[in-house]
């Protein structure tokens, strides 16, 4: 019966036994301290959620168990993964205030699926693969007219930054002979990068003829403050018209120079001081530190772009 349901939820209500999913999600995305995008995409996640289920004490684990067999039919499992992380931190946040009594659900909730042949020979082909020399040749001479984003590229091949990390380079970050990385992903984000010398010319233009104070000038700026956005889109559109799949993309470029110090004998610890890689391990992870300056311009220099004629 329609209206006694209506009664029960109302009544439910009035005592306080069931919470309404979607009551405190703005408390929640406030204290979280999120990025504007990624406040946006938690919101958007967890109106998929509130829209499905209206109150926490009323969803129980076979319920969330078959929203997530629906998302997984047409969504990817990492992209499901990310989904129920923000369900998950948002009902935890909601536990903890004592806006509501039921438990938030558990990890595991998203599962791998079982891998088969087919399944690892289909993430072997999704998986990134590095850009080869002969790649960053092709890309810069498909389109010599658009020098901005030839300039990215050279960037982004000779320092393995991100491509916001350059876009966001303001010029008090260029020194002399490095670029100051800050305010990145993660502490190992923050870093200092050589100036290889195959770009110093080509920086010290870009120094030269700023007009507003970035390194990379005059950049449309997304709503969220991003300045890589739309010059991202033309690099993507770049490399599609070179017929290159989906799993390459500028990211790929910071690959590349952890392959090309790796074939030169570099650990793995010192490349990854330059290039901004978290180390897990005991050994590197916890204790490691930093090596110097001089020895950071000798790795940077095992780097070239230079092609090999037989």
């Amino acid at each position: 019966n329609p209206d006694q349901d209506y009664a029960e939820e109302l009544l439910s209500r009035v005592q306080g036994e069931w919470t309404p999913t979607d009551e405190f999600i703005d408390d929640w995305i406030a204290q979280a301290e999120f990025q504007p995008k990624t406040a946006d995409e938690a919101r958007s996640n967890l109106k998929l959620f509130c829209d499905k289920f209206r109150f926490f004490e009323t969803t129980g684990k076979d319920d969330l168990n078959g929203w997530v067999e629906e998302l997984t039919e047409s969504l990817s499992i990492p992209t499901v993964k990310k989904k129920i992380g923000h369900v998950r931190g948002y009902w935890q946040y909601c536990v903890d205030k004592k806006h509501t009594k039921a438990p938030a659900p558990s990890q595991g909730l998203v599962k791998a699926p079982k891998r088969s042949k087919s399944t690892v020979a289909q993430e072997m082909r999704s998986k990134r693969k590095p850009w080869a020399v002969e790649d960053y040749h092709r890309l810069l001479a498909a389109r010599p007219d658009d020098i901005v984003l030839n300039d990215l590229i050279k960037l982004g091949a000779y320092t393995g930054m991100r491509r916001e990390e350059i876009c966001g380079m303001k010029l008090e970050q260029v020194k002399s002979d490095r670029f100051v990385v800050e305010d990145a992903k993660s502490a190992a984000g923050w870093r200092e990068i050589p100036i290889h010398n195959d770009i110093k010319q080509l920086v010290a233009r870009l120094v030269d003829e700023s007009i507003d104070g970035y390194l990379l000038p005059d950049l449309t700026v997304n709503k969220y403050g991003q300045r890589g956005s739309a010059i991202g889109h033309r690099f993507s559109r770049l490399k599609m018209a070179l017929g290159y799949p989906k799993n390459f993309v500028f990211h790929c470029f910071r690959k590349t120079l952890t392959y090309m110090m790796r074939d030169a004998g570099i650990p793995e610890s010192q490349a990854a001081l330059i290039v901004g890689h978290d180390l897990d391990t005991i050994t590197y992870g916890l204790y490691g530190n930093d090596i110097s300056f001089a020895k950071k311009v000798e790795i940077m220099e095992v780097v070239s772009y230079k092609l090999s004629h037989n």
